[in-house]
């Protein structure tokens, strides 16, 4: 996590898309970005109160390119 916060220098105002990701790996970062996870609706977790679950399919994200 230190390595991916270092080469994408991760703040508190970057906005981050996890797709098929898990709140838990969040935990071990040291700065909490504006995390928004894509899961399949099965695959929904309890996510922080900071951070928004979408359920979705990652082979057609429900998002703008860019945005």
């Amino acid at each position: 996590m230190r390595l991916f916060e270092q080469t994408f220098q991760i703040s508190s105002r970057t906005r981050v898309l996890d797709v098929g990701g898990s709140p838990l790996i969040w935990q071990f970062a040291k700065v909490q970005p504006n995390l928004t996870f894509l899961n399949l609706p099965a695959a929904l977790q309890q996510a922080s109160n900071s951070a928004h679950q979408v359920a979705g399919d990652g082979r057609m994200l429900p998002f703008r390119d860019g945005s």
